[in-house]
């Protein structure tokens, strides 16, 4: 990011458009750690990148974040949880279902 070092002020950085503030990154590099993180693993990502986890992480609870909070939740009323290790090891696959979604899907699917 453009900044400058005055005397009197100190380090001041210029806010741009292809930043977002406090982030150290552009949004282009922004968009490129997201598409990653969705296809491997964080610590992959951060090796691929040549950053360090800590800075990934943070930028994936900021857009986790933000999409998040974009969900509209009124309607769920029943969920579950289900979780199993994709491989041996640590590895593990979270999955979030709503149950009157799924109740309804089962209803279709009895229908044929």
């Amino acid at each position: 990011m453009p900044r400058t070092d005055c005397p009197e002020h100190g380090v001041k950085r210029a806010n741009v458009s292809w930043a977002r503030e406090g982030s150290g990154f552009t949004l282009l590099f922004e968009q490129a750690a997201m598409i990653l993180v969705r296809v491997m693993p964080v610590l992959a990502a951060t090796r691929f990148m040549n950053i360090t986890d800590k800075r990934l992480w943070r930028v994936v609870e900021h857009y986790v974040t933000k999409a998040v909070e974009r969900i509209d939740l009124t309607g769920l009323a029943a969920f579950a949880f289900y979780e199993a290790a994709s491989k041996r090891g640590y590895n593990y696959v979270t999955r979030l279902s709503c149950l009157r979604f799924l109740s309804h899907l089962r209803s279709l699917r009895s229908l044929r």
